[in-house]
């Protein structure tokens, strides 16, 4: 089974599983750090090393929590920019075509 992509909007319905949500990080300085999903929600993120996250946009594979965070598993440094709209259009037709996407 594939590792689902997600966005602010449909990453809760995962709670348990891994997934992977791309973003921008909004606060490294908590715990947990904090990213801005291509969709605009804010996204706890519990990271898995002390150093954080290295890029301004990233994107971390990890565990759904039951408290809406997700425990970083892995992270991916993103250093072009993300057209967020164009992204976020891909993650809603990966959901609505699971069948053709796993």
């Amino acid at each position: 089974m594939s590792t689902p992509r997600v966005n602010g909007q449909n990453y809760r319905k995962y709670e348990g599983a891994v997934i992977r949500i791309v973003g921008s990080v909004v606060d490294k300085s908590n715990n947990p750090m904090k990213i801005r999903s291509t969709d605009g929600q804010i996204i706890p993120i519990i990271p898995n090393k002390a150093e954080g996250f290295t890029a301004e946009n990233v994107e971390v594979v990890g565990r759904v929590q039951a408290d809406g965070s997700v425990a970083e598993i892995s992270s991916i440094p993103i250093t072009s920019p993300i057209d967020n709209e164009a992204w976020n259009q891909m993650v809603q037709l990966m959901e609505q075509h699971k069948d053709i996407f796993q």
